[in-house]
């Protein structure tokens, strides 16, 4: 009938992000979600490694320089880039990532 395997499946962290941007005074605040289409694990690894996650979101956005926050192909840059980040994280911990993407809920430059 169509459709994948597994449904796309989401988690939003309940705290925002908030950092410095690269070379800049300016801020960057995110509210992000994850999404994957491989089994609950995945998910599950993201809750158990938060911490580590939120370090690595955290050392991403302050790595980001300011211009690359106001337009859609840069914001898509560092959507991809958060993506990795995470994956690097569960990867380490459990040997794989599993993350598809990250989406941001909210996204605020000061």
């Amino acid at each position: 009938e169509g459709g994948s395997k597994y449904r796309t499946a989401y988690y939003s962290f309940e705290e925002s992000f908030t950092s410095n941007l690269a070379d800049s005074p300016g801020l960057v605040q995110v509210e992000l979600a994850v999404s994957t289409r491989r089994d609950g694990r995945v998910l599950q690894w993201v809750r158990n490694h938060e911490l580590a996650i939120r370090s690595a979101i955290l050392t991403q956005l302050a790595a980001t320089p300011e211009a690359e926050v106001y337009d859609v192909a840069g914001k898509e840059r560092l959507a991809k880039r958060l993506t990795q980040a995470i994956n690097d994280v569960l990867e380490e911990n459990e040997g794989f990532g599993g993350i598809d993407a990250v989406h941001f809920r909210g996204f605020l430059v000061q």
